[in-house]
């Protein structure tokens, strides 16, 4: 009986290196990550081991990188968005699993979206109200944060208001 061939073919010796690849990936635990924050167009290097990496340090790194003031809301989440895939981390750990998924699939750019949860009205203070909307930063600010309000009238008869009029009028169907 002639024996068994232990040659591999070049397509099995290509999978073989492909698995091994992958293998030595997972089993590193730094990888850099290509953040982008919604509405930040421009990713930034995220350098996180996934053995240790926290919804918090995620967190921290954003607030260093982008200074979102919506991220300064009590119970803020991220959610997460990798080649078109959402993902919604709740804590530590599903957010270790979602980075391994994307090292797996070797797409280590994702964009980060910061969801809000809605307060009752009640719950809102001044001071929270104009650092949310970037308006100050000052923890007693006064009304005076606001820029002036300055208006002034036209004449509703002149050609170019009746054509503002007109095509307000068509846009609320009236």
């Amino acid at each position: 009986e002639p024996p068994e061939s232990t040659a591999t073919s070049s397509r099995e010796q290509e999978l073989l290196d492909q698995v091994t690849s992958l293998q030595a990936l997972l089993n590193k635990s730094t990888h850099n990550f290509d953040v982008v924050v919604h509405l930040k167009r421009k990713p930034n290097k995220w350098t996180a081991n996934i053995e240790h990496a926290t919804l918090e340090g995620l967190k921290e790194y954003i607030r260093k990188m982008y200074q979102p003031p919506a991220l300064e809301n009590d119970g803020a989440e991220l959610n997460l968005m990798n080649d078109g895939d959402k993902y919604s981390p709740r804590n530590d750990q599903d957010l270790r699993e979602i980075l391994r998924i994307f090292v797996s699939n070797k797409k280590l750019k994702f964009t980060v979206f910061i969801e809000t949860p809605s307060k009752p009205f009640s719950d809102w203070s001044f001071p929270k109200v104009c650092q949310l909307y970037g308006i100050s930063n000052d923890p007693n600010p006064d009304i005076d944060v606001f820029p002036p309000f300055s208006c002034g009238s036209a004449d509703l008869n002149s050609n170019k208001s009746k054509a503002v009029i007109k095509h307000l009028m068509a846009e609320i169907k009236l």
